[in-house]
């Protein structure tokens, strides 16, 4: 009886290797990672050229980003919410977000704060379906914190992923495009809309953050069928589920261990999603994200290094959100004269 191939596993880790540089110059950080060291240390390093989690995900489905105009991210999740039905023409997402005013910036903060009920989304789209009907607009609140803005015609924008704006100025990072002010003040129409929505009103008599604003981006149209290099991906990421439904992938849910999830793998080839690191990383928590890196390093890159030494796996690659890929296969892994590399020098894009 033929052997069964042996797995070849990508993991993609978002908040992994974003914010090395500034930690490094700021509290004199260096990674305690043996295992990622090793990986970065005796195997092979490339760029995907990506700019974030998002681009990261759809370039390793084989979608890449025009410069001008977004990535569909709005048509790739929406079947997902709809029972594999495609949307309609041309759409956006519009998540329901809240903006904290300080002296000169707007800072986005983290959507799950929001702690949203469903009937709460269904008030405030129907608020600001009544007000924008004629324009030709219409939000839809798939769920509490995944809002969908459809839109009569195709536009050509550009915008930033919701991920890249958590714990930053809003301001340089507004859609863009040939109707760049027509969009700027609709998001302050829909904001006035929203201070004055009775749901958001009862929320602050809670003392809860209300909805003051949406998120548009991931504007398009589904991009058809898409190319998979993995026979599986295992994700809770609402993004990489609907990348894996576009490209015909097994998609299965982020396995809790890693032992359980190794006991139990065979042959081809597999996508793995590990978001521990994305929220302390987004929000500049160091101390959260030591702390999330060296449970991540204790419970799974060591034991996918493991792993790789044993011959169980074929090929290990781990990939941060930004595009920087370290890969290794057991040969490779016996390079003992290789010097150690600098991840945060490895790690860097590359120049334009």
């Amino acid at each position: 009886m033929p052997r069964s191939p042996k797995p070849e596993i990508t993991l993609l880790v978002p908040g992994l290797f974003e914010r090395l540089a500034e930690w490094q110059r700021d509290y004199q950080y260096t990674l305690q990672t043996p295992s990622l060291d090793l990986l970065a240390r005796r195997g092979e390093h490339d760029h995907l050229g990506t700019a974030s989690f998002e681009e990261t995900a759809c370039r390793l489905f084989g979608l890449s980003r025009d410069p001008d105009r977004d990535l569909p991210i709005a048509a790739l999740t929406y079947p997902l919410d709809h029972d594999g039905q495609a949307p309609e023409g041309f759409c956006l997402r519009a998540d329901p977000v809240f903006l904290e005013a300080g002296i000169r910036e707007l800072v986005l903060q983290p959507t799950e704060a929001l702690d949203l009920t469903m009937d709460e989304a269904l008030a405030l789209t129907e608020t600001l379906n009544r007000h924008f009907a004629e324009d030709g607009l219409r939000f839809e609140a798939a769920t509490p914190d995944r809002w969908y803005l459809h839109l009569a015609s195709r536009e050509k924008l550009a915008t930033f992923p919701l991920s890249h704006a958590v714990g930053k100025d809003v301001h340089p990072l507004l859609p863009t495009g040939k109707r760049t002010a027509y969009w700027h003040g609709l998001l302050n129409e829909l904001q006035m809309l929203l201070h004055q929505s009775p749901a958001n009103q009862a929320r602050e008599a809670r003392g809860v953050k209300p909805v003051n604003s949406v998120w548009l981006w991931g504007a398009g149209e589904p991009p058809g069928k898409l190319r998979a290099d993995w026979t599986h991906v295992w994700s809770n990421d609402f993004i990489v589920r609907g990348l894996a439904l576009a490209a015909d992938a097994a998609d299965r849910p982020s396995p809790d261990t890693c032992a359980d999830w190794l006991a139990g793998l065979r042959g081809d080839r597999h996508l793995l999603v590990v978001e521990p690191l994305f929220a302390p990383a987004a929000m500049d928590d160091f101390e959260a994200w030591q702390g999330a890196l060296a449970q991540l390093e204790s419970d799974w890159f060591a034991s996918l290094v493991a792993a790789l030494r044993r011959g169980r796996i074929r090929r290990l690659a781990v990939v941060g959100s930004e595009g920087c890929r370290l890969t290794a296969d057991r040969r490779q892994l016996g390079r003992f004269w290789r010097r150690r590399r600098d991840l945060v020098t490895l790690c860097r894009a590359p120049a334009a």
